[in-house]
């Protein structure tokens, strides 16, 4: 939420905005997109999800860690947690999905194990983002790869 309020506040002018993320915020989702769309970007949501997020494969007793805030609690893990977790699951996705509705944003649900040409060609392109104004050589057979080493080198970057 703080990154997209200061990308806000400090962008000159709207435009198009692509934030990728699985939107686990401790304050909420909703301030800093709301933020973006006050200022009138023209917004597309990627809410990126873990396979392991989407088909938890657990059972036991485990500790589980924040990777944000550090913050640990000790569960056990069994069918009707896993039952419980997937709903919860699934009603935080279509409360983002119904929010970006409501707002005219684009949003996307995808996992880490959806190949980037699927992304770019296929869903981006199935809700008209970005990549229909984009020239028809950009979107050759080259481009998945381009986008693939961009990533890479960003990757790199960190």
């Amino acid at each position: 939420t703080r990154c997209l309020n200061r990308f806000a506040t400090y962008t000159n002018q709207a435009g198009v905005a692509i934030v990728i993320s699985d939107f686990w915020d401790i304050n909420g989702y909703e301030p800093g997109l709301k933020q973006l769309l006050g200022r009138g970007f023209d917004l597309t949501l990627i809410h990126l999800l873990s396979d392991q997020e989407l088909h938890p494969q657990l059972s036991g007793e485990w500790r589980i860690e924040d990777a944000e805030t550090g913050q640990a609690k000790e569960i056990t893990v069994n069918e009707q947690t896993v039952a419980h977790y997937l709903k919860r699951l699934d009603d935080f996705c279509n409360n983002l999905e119904q929010f970006c509705m409501a707002r005219r944003a684009n949003y996307v649900r995808i996992s880490n194990r959806t190949p980037i040409e699927h992304l770019v060609l296929g869903d981006l392109r199935k809700i008209g983002s970005v990549l229909n104004t984009l020239p028809c050589s950009l979107c050759s057979a080259e481009f998945p790869s381009l986008l693939r080493s961009i990533f890479t080198h960003c990757d790199r970057r960190r």
